[in-house]
């Protein structure tokens, strides 16, 4: 596969009315379009992986839990914190 600034500067000869060879060209369009493809299937499976631990921000009153039950934070804290 080419480069992108080797495909940007076919791309733009083109444009400028130069003589560019078009079944390169073609080629590195199917590039890209095959690029594209791969990056939003990676996206597409990030999202779906992604795992939520809260509601949404604009989500009903119905998961307003009221405040944090005693000992709660106790429990959890110094999570995330590296033992030293």
């Amino acid at each position: 596969m080419a480069s992108i600034a080797e495909m940007d500067q076919r791309a733009r000869k083109q444009l400028d009315g130069m003589r560019v060879n078009h079944d390169v060209m073609a080629r590195d369009v199917l590039s890209l379009i095959e690029l594209v493809s791969s990056l939003r299937a990676q996206l597409e499976r990030a999202e779906a992986e992604r795992v939520t631990i809260h509601p949404r921000r604009d989500a009903s009153d119905q998961f307003n839990m009221g405040p944090i039950p005693e000992g709660f934070e106790d429990l959890f804290a110094g999570m995330g914190r590296r033992a030293g």
